[in-house]
C-alpha cells in the first residue's frame, strides 16, 4: 500500500459586489504523510545575496545566462541556462573552480554552496536579480557612438 499525502488547505469566499466575487485560499503549508507533519514553507532568501545578469543569449527554448552576485562584500562569477519546459521555465547555475575556491576561502561549506546556489536560481526566477546587460558594440558602432558624445 502506498503512503497517503494530506494537504490542509482553507478557501474563503468573500463576495465584492453582485458581479465579482474573491475567493482567498491560504495554505497552511503543511503537508502530513503517515501522520508526520512536513513543513512546505519556502526559506527566506539571504539578504546580502544580490544578482546581476549581464548577458543573455536566447536560443529558441533554452537562454544562456551570465553575470556575477554579490556575497558578503565579494564579487564572484557564474553563468546558467534558463530552460523553458513543459513544467514552465527552470534555470540552472553553474560556478567555476575559481568561484568555488572563493567561496570556500570565505568559510561556505559545500552544504552552504548548495543553498547559495539554489538562492541564486531563485533570485533569477522570482524576478529579484538586477539585469545590467553589457553592449558589445561593433567597432564601427564604438566610432559613432564616441562621435555623438564628443559632438
Amino acid at each position: 500500500m502506498s503512503p497517503k499525502a494530506v494537504l490542509t488547505a482553507q478557501v474563503t469566499t468573500f463576495a465584492i459586489s453582485e458581479t465579482s466575487i474573491l475567493t482567498r485560499c491560504s495554505i497552511e503549508n503543511q503537508l502530513s504523510i503517515g501522520g508526520r507533519a512536513i513543513d512546505l514553507t519556502r526559506p527566506e532568501l539571504p539578504k546580502d545575496l544580490e544578482v546581476y545578469i549581464d548577458s543573455l543569449d536566447e536560443q529558441g527554448r533554452v537562454t544562456y545566462i551570465s553575470g556575477y552576485f554579490e556575497l558578503r562584500d565579494t564579487r564572484l562569477k557564474f553563468d546558467a541556462i534558463g530552460m523553458e519546459g513543459y513544467g514552465g521555465p527552470n534555470i540552472a547555475a553553474t560556478l567555476s573552480e575559481e568561484t568555488l575556491g572563493a567561496l570556500r576561502q570565505i568559510g561556505l561549506n559545500h552544504e552552504d554552496i548548495d543553498e547559495l546556489i539554489t538562492a541564486l536560481q531563485r533570485k533569477i526566477m522570482e524576478g529579484e536579480a538586477h539585469i545590467e546587460l553589457r553592449r558589445n558594440l561593433e567597432p564601427s558602432e564604438d566610432k559613432t557612438e564616441y562621435k555623438k558624445q564628443s559632438g
